[in-house]
């Protein structure tokens, strides 16, 4: 990848990553702004993803409904999205219209007016969502998974934010935000397509000259690893099913185990061949669904196996998946796994090159979560290889029950569960021998 793709540096500090893809007849421009809801204070929780909706509604020249309008016109997609270490805009559109999609960025990103009207109903809207996701099961269970694997950091807070702090933000709250975020050397420009890199960096000094370029007073957040103790968290809800998540807490993005830990996340619990898919959904029923993966981010990461089970197949549950996770740290499982796990996600990396978008996305997550686009090679380098005593080292470090915690969503009719007898059964999982 590397050789394909251009990087250098404004004057204003904004880094500018460009790869050229001649045949495609679209061209796909990022801007990672490096700043999400991690990075927020008590009184600006949500204030991150309040400018994802908010960027694009309109600038001195442009109105309100003019960008997407634009966009839309020269048969453009324009959108954006939040997560706590970044807010990134994008806009994928034809060749012939670069242009277009240059001015409307840059100038989202240093004049965006904030619109006191238009941010009153996109407050609202924000609330309605805020308000939807807590009526989401897989919702509720993500943040409680977030929520109890890192109560000490701000990963363990909600993107977008509260029902309380939302609806008291004004325009002066934006605007502080934006001017203090929305600096050039905190930005990311990221473009990915069949324009022409040489005609592109003139038009690009062009339209993002203008950015601000004050230095970034960086808020220091905590990215070491440790272990918070074994937690159990229930909550009752209207649901039919019981929906669990056991989550162990992992290394940052950048940190190579993180490669490791997604392969046993494909071992574990990706397709219909992993290994708690055949045991507990398929050969004993205990299942309705089951899952495991690892995600990692700029400052930590979460390792997670969850699912939907039936009322009365908690308890069983937990047991024969610590079991198994346990085998895991033994090496007792089918070798064919690790082959399978290692052309899984190198066929992934595969597919995230079949567009300039997906491209971009990439470039972008490498940049902002890893530090570096180089960390794509020693990734892939990493997984390929992967040796079972390698597996075996890195489960054994991560897969604690100090290092433990279990989310619970169950119907309010069902039997309430204490969750120190649910810690005694972790526990006693963890040391009971294997057979």
């Amino acid at each position: 990848m590397l050789q394909e793709i251009s990087q250098y540096y404004l004057d204003s500090g904004l880094k500018i990553i460009i790869k050229e893809d001649k045949l495609s007849p679209v061209t796909s421009f990022f801007v990672w702004v490096d700043t999400g809801s991690a990075y927020e204070n008590d009184q600006e929780r949500g204030l991150a993803h309040v400018h994802e909706h908010m960027i694009f509604k309109g600038t001195s020249t442009l109105k309100v409904g003019e960008i997407s309008k634009q966009i839309e016109a020269h048969g453009g997609e324009i959108n954006a999205f939040t997560s706590h270490d970044e807010t990134v805009y994008y806009v994928t559109i034809s060749n012939n219209f670069v242009d277009v999609a240059l001015n409307i960025l840059s100038e989202c990103m240093y004049d965006a007016i904030f619109d006191e009207d238009e941010l009153q109903k996109e407050l609202e809207v924000i609330l309605e969502e805020i308000k939807r996701s807590e009526d989401l099961p897989n919702s509720c269970l993500s943040q409680m998974i977030f929520t109890n694997s890192f109560p000490d950091h701000s990963y363990g807070l909600p993107i977008l934010g509260t029902p309380n702090t939302v609806s008291n933000f004004g325009r002066d709250d934006l605007k502080n935000f934006y001017n203090k975020w929305y600096q050039a050397k905190n930005m990311k420009l990221i473009i990915v397509g069949g324009a022409d890199t040489e005609q592109l960096k003139e038009k690009i000094n062009k339209s993002f000259s203008k950015l601000k370029s004050d230095n970034i007073n960086s808020t220091i957040l905590n990215d070491s690893f440790t272990h918070v103790g074994l937690r159990v968290d229930v909550d009752y809800r209207e649901v039919n099913e019981s929906y669990f998540a056991i989550s162990f807490r992992t290394q940052k993005a950048s940190n190579l185990k993180s490669p490791i830990l997604d392969m046993i996340g494909v071992i574990l619990g990706s397709g219909e061949s992993s290994i708690l898919n055949k045991r507990l959904k398929e050969e004993l029923g205990l299942a309705t669904s089951i899952y495991s993966y690892n995600a990692s981010a700029r400052h930590g990461g979460v390792f997670v196996v969850g699912g939907t089970l039936l009322e009365n197949n908690l308890k069983d549950s937990l047991r024969l998946i610590i079991k198994e996770i346990r085998r895991i740290i033994n090496l007792d499982f089918d070798s064919d796994q690790l082959e399978r796990a290692k052309t899984e996600l190198l066929t992934q990396n595969l597919y995230e090159n079949e567009t300039v978008q997906s491209q971009a996305q990439k470039i972008g997550f490498l940049e902002s979560q890893a530090g570096t686009i180089e960390f794509e090679k020693d990734y892939l380098e990493t997984i390929r290889k992967a040796t079972p005593e390698k597996i075996r080292e890195i489960s054994k470090e991560f897969f604690k029950v100090e290092n433990l915690a279990l989310s619970l969503i169950l119907p309010k009719s069902s039997e309430k569960q204490n969750p120190d007898s649910l810690k005694i059964i972790l526990n006693e999982s963890f040391k009971k021998e294997l057979k």
